[in-house]
């Protein structure tokens, strides 16, 4: 299965603000290489691209200060601003579930 890491990292010019996180995945990101790599069956038990592009704007949009050098997992970053039904990210909403890494 595939792995997941995208690190967010940078600083404002003249600011300071400035942060370096990685931010993991939970479980398997439906994608095209998910498909190939296995089979189109195999989609149902991964989650939207969603569930990171959602946690990775959580982390941009929060003080920099408070959380920084950390690994942080997508559901954790959620799950901390309240979000706790992640059916939302489901590819398959009859599959609870997913696979993890």
């Amino acid at each position: 299965m595939e792995t997941g890491l995208c690190i967010l990292s940078g600083s404002l010019k003249g600011a300071e603000v400035k942060f370096s996180s990685p931010l993991l995945l939970s479980t398997a990101i439906a994608t095209v290489a998910v498909e190939v790599l296995y089979d189109k069956d195999t989609l149902k038990y991964c989650r939207k691209d969603s569930i990171i592009a959602d946690a990775a704007y959580v982390m941009l949009t929060r003080d920099s200060k408070t959380r920084t050098g950390e690994y942080l997992y997508d559901e954790e970053v959620l799950m901390e601003e309240g979000i706790t039904d992640f059916n939302q990210y489901l590819v398959s909403l009859g599959e609870q579930k997913c696979l993890a890494y």
